[in-house]
């Protein structure tokens, strides 16, 4: 089985003058007993286009609360996956999000559990 690489602060939103590094980080793995499947953070639309360019498998949206990103948003979903064509894409989902004991200033990225509702609204 080979193994998953999910990058973090990687995607065009913090890299892309980074795009020729990561393109030869990714072939130079290809092929060798660390080659895998490499997903790269998907943050907006300028993914896309970052994605091909470095050769990634496909993307991931990392945070689980709606609407902090348009990755992180489950009604952007299928648009996604359709836009990166025959690449993988993972979105994260979430139970609710609330980091305002170790991020005071991000209380509006908070998305109440709404007793379980808001998990369920995820996977739908």
């Amino acid at each position: 089985m080979a193994p998953v690489y999910f990058l973090f602060v990687v995607s065009s939103q913090h890299m892309q003058d980074e795009a020729d590094s990561w393109r030869e980080v990714v072939a130079e793995m290809r092929g060798s007993e660390m080659d895998g499947v490499f997903l790269s953070l998907f943050v907006d639309e300028r993914d896309y286009q970052f994605i091909d360019d470095v050769g990634f498998d496909g993307a991931y949206s990392y945070l689980g609360s709606a609407g902090m990103t348009k990755g992180s948003t489950p009604g952007n979903w299928k648009r996604i996956r359709e836009c990166l064509r025959d690449k993988l894409f993972y979105p994260s989902i979430s139970p609710g999000y609330n980091d305002t004991n170790i991020r005071p200033w991000n209380s509006h990225t908070t998305n109440s559990r709404q007793s379980g509702n808001y998990y369920d609204k995820m996977w739908s």
